[in-house]
């Protein structure tokens, strides 16, 4: 029910991007945004990037990839903005969630 809240209330604020942590998933998608283009890494993903605007050139950064962080890259190549969503799970380590971030950080930072 709080997924399909959140959804209505991205449309209604013309939100181009949602970034999730802990999405609701179901049949590998995130629930309530079943149309939209998603980045996850599947029906346990704890980060996700929903695509609102089919107008954003978006290019989602696979090798960041992992169950908690997702990336993509908004725009042309040479003025390309990265985005992250990551959930930093509160039973593990804080700094493996840190490090998972520094690569990111030091190609696209």
């Amino acid at each position: 029910m709080a997924s399909h809240q959140l959804a209505d209330s991205c449309k209604e604020n013309r939100a181009d991007l949602v970034l999730l942590q802990e999405p609701v998933m179901s049949q590998g998608k995130v629930v309530g945004f079943e149309q939209y283009r998603q980045v996850h890494s599947g029906n346990k993903a704890g980060a996700a990037i929903i695509i609102l605007n089919n107008e954003l050139q978006v290019l989602s950064l696979e090798q960041y990839k992992t169950h908690y962080t997702v990336a993509v890259s908004i725009g042309a190549r040479d003025q390309a903005v990265t985005v992250v969503s990551s959930y930093f799970k509160y039973s593990m380590p804080t700094n493996g969630f840190i490090e998972q971030l520094r690569p990111i950080l030091e190609v696209n930072g």
